[in-house]
This record gives C-alpha cells, structure tokens and sequence, in this order.
C-alpha cells in the first residue's frame, strides 16, 4: 500500500517507475501475472513465476531468491533507471545492488518505516550486523521522527528523509456515506493480515459505553472481515462477543 501510493505520485509526476519482484512470495500467491501495469506502474516478476497457490520447498525459494538477485542488474541496465528505492536490506542483494549502482552512480535508497526486527532484543554483534547493512545505503527513507533519529544515529541525517505514512486516496473513491447516519461514529479501518487487533477496538469501544454517556457514539468496523476470517479462522470470536454483549450493528 505504501508502495504504490508514492509510486503513483511519481507516475502523475511524468516519471516512469517499475516495481521489480525478486522472488514470488507465498502472500502473493493469487497473483497470475508475472508482468503489467497497475495505474501507470509496470511491474515484473524477476524470476517469470507466480506460485500461483503450488507448496514450493524451502530450497526452491532460495534458488529462486537468489536468481532473482543475479537477473536484477541486467533488468536494471535495460530501463536506464535515475534512483532505486528498495524495501529490501538483506545482506547478498546489498552488495550486488550497490555494485551495480557505483558502476553507474545511481542512488540506492531505502524505505524503513521499522526499527530492525528485534533489534533491541538481540546481541551486540547482532546489532552491528544489522547496521552495516544499511550503510550501503545513499539515503534512508523513514516513516516518523522517532525513527529518523535511530537511523540518523547509523548514516548522517541529511541522508534521512522523514515520509510520514502515505495513503493512496483513490482506493476509498467507491465509499459513499450513508445518508441515514445522524449520530456521531468512530470508523475503525482493517485488513485481512490479522494485524489490526480489531478485538481490541470493540473492548474499547465496550468500555466507551460503559460510561454511560447519554447519547453514544457508534463504531463501524470497516474491511473486508469474509476474507479475514477465511484466513485467519480464530476471527470469528469476534462475532461471538459482538452477539454476547448484544452489539448487534
């Protein structure tokens, strides 16, 4: 979502852009095509494949990954690109990404909107590893002030640009506001990756009335909660404690 909200920026900007896909991954594994265009925005497979639903071993994604890495330079060098903006830090493709851009002094820029994964949890050896990774970056871009600060503490800070967290506004065109909604509303936004905690949001929400405010506000829970559920079944407790505390809309 990140991604394709500023690379659509770009587009209506005049730029070309191209997301390269090092590897099919099991998240996408509806997608069919291997190449296109999404709203001005070409992509490609590198490796030409989709799992397209296959159980692929573990062993055949990394050869896989590391095709993907070895194919990049030469897709690269086909488009002449200007900058290359990668959510991807790992190590292997670091090094053969920046090879290639200071043979042609092109940019590498990284797009961090997390600390590290388990950064503060881990060892000082760790912790240095996960450093030297991101010094093969020109610049850093990152998604609050807190974070800013821990990667202006790795590179220099005019290397780090602060993006806040963008939003493809064109995605909500086809929502159309109930006419018959009078009373004040919170809406509560979710995905289907199980990472919204929606639960929580009715607890508090629970606690909300129990204040007892004479005229209370209503909660819509908004998303796609059929494919939710058929992804993450433990979802339907959900249903069970709107319908136990008599939260019936």
């Amino acid at each position: 979502v990140r991604i394709i909200s500023y690379c659509k920026a770009f587009v209506k900007k005049g730029h070309f852009v191209k997301v390269f896909i090092i590897a099919p991954t099991d998240e996408a594994k509806q997608n069919k095509l291997k190449c296109g265009i999404v709203d001005g925005v070409h992509f490609q497979y590198v490796s030409r494949i989709t799992w397209r639903g296959e159980k692929t071993n573990f062993i055949v994604k990394i050869l896989y990954y590391l095709w993907g890495i070895f194919k990049l330079p030469f897709l690269l060098y086909k488009i002449k690109n200007d900058v290359i903006i990668t959510y991807h830090s790992e190590i292997f493709f670091n090094i053969i990404v920046k090879l290639y851009c200071l043979v042609f002094d092109i940019p590498l820029v990284l797009d961090k909107t997390e600390y590290p994964k388990n950064f503060f949890n881990r060892n000082r050896l760790f912790k240095i590893y996960e450093k030297t990774k991101l010094i093969f970056f020109d610049k850093i871009i990152t998604i609050s002030k807190e974070l800013e600060e821990f990667y202006s503490n790795i590179i220099p800070l005019k290397n780090v640009f602060l993006l806040p967290a963008t939003v493809d506004i064109e995605r909500y065109n086809i929502i159309k506001l109930n006419q018959n909604i009078t009373n004040k509303y919170i809406g509560v936004m979710f995905g289907t990756h199980n990472r919204d905690n929606i639960l929580d949001s009715i607890y508090a929400y629970k606690q909300f009335l129990d204040f007892k405010i004479e005229k209370p506000w209503d909660l819509y829970l908004i998303g796609d909660f059929e494919t939710l559920v058929k992804k993450h079944p433990e979802n339907l407790k959900i249903i069970d404690y709107i319908e136990k505390e008599n939260l019936s809309k």
